[in-house]
């Protein structure tokens, strides 16, 4: 799934660059399961926890599935934005163009 992969991306590089740029979150970094050991407070963890059959692994892909395939996902709304836009579009260069009537779609509410 390219959406999950692209979260779990993203959160990790989050975390990582938190760890390492203030040394304030090592601890989201362990649970993360960023590649190789992180020392926190003098002692060293190794990661790799939280990306394989856990809870916040489930959440991801949920959040993933969501985004990807449910009618008020911020995907069908980005879909449904980009439709309304190609009809405007479609609209003007219709006007521009003295062509009557219109060429543009009718654009549908989200059910």
């Amino acid at each position: 799934m390219a959406t999950y992969d692209d979260i779990k991306a993203r959160v990790q590089t989050a975390a990582d660059g938190l760890a390492v740029a203030g040394g304030s979150f090592p601890a989201a970094r362990v649970a993360l399961g960023s590649a190789g050991t992180v020392t926190w407070a003098g002692d060293d963890y190794d990661t790799g926890r939280a990306w394989g059959a856990s809870p916040f692994e489930v959440l991801v892909e949920g959040l993933a599935d969501w985004w990807d395939n449910d009618v008020d996902s911020p995907a069908t709304i980005k879909a449904k934005v980009n439709e309304l836009i190609a009809a405007y579009t479609q609209l003007v260069t219709d006007y521009d163009g003295g062509t009557v009537p219109t060429t543009a779609p009718p654009v549908l509410p989200i059910p």
